[in-house]
């Protein structure tokens, strides 16, 4: 997959990091394709998978708020993966100093960034913020072409 979710987290926005971390993920050699401003009132959607957490209601206050979720392309089929890098270790105490959540992130869950772990998770987040048609070409075939099966 060349393509990458990365959603800028409330409190990344509210401290006007988000052309910093725009300009981190397009120094990996990522072009940024679409992205909106939003503002979340519930990510319980999103985060769906995380319902029966112990930690479930604080990932949701984490996302209230104003986001920006951005779909960005890659030269390579490894987009998720090296976009999971940047992004650093979920807990930003414990990321690598040179990644997003190190750099951008203040302590668990506001970790300034979301991003999606597989190629289903990504086509069904990005979904979450854009309509098909607004997505780069590539992403709607691979979308319309899963709606198929």
């Amino acid at each position: 997959m060349k393509y990458a979710f990365l959603m800028i987290k409330p409190h990344a926005v509210e401290a006007r990091d988000v052309g910093a971390i725009i300009s981190v993920v397009e120094s990996h050699g990522f072009t940024l394709r679409t992205a909106i401003a939003y503002s979340f009132r519930s990510g319980a959607t999103l985060y769906e998978q995380h319902k029966n957490k112990p930690y479930f209601d604080r990932l949701l206050e984490s996302v209230n708020g104003p986001v920006v979720a951005c779909v960005f392309e890659y030269p390579l089929d490894n987009a998720i993966k090296v976009m999971r890098t940047i992004a650093g270790a979920t807990d930003p105490t414990k990321a690598d100093p040179k990644t997003l959540r190190h750099r951008f992130g203040v302590r668990l869950p506001h970790n300034a960034v979301h991003t999606s772990d597989s190629p289903a998770e990504l086509m069904r987040e990005v979904q979450l913020f854009f309509s098909v048609p607004e997505l780069p070409h590539g992403l709607q075939k691979s979308i319309n072409n899963l709606r198929r099966r």
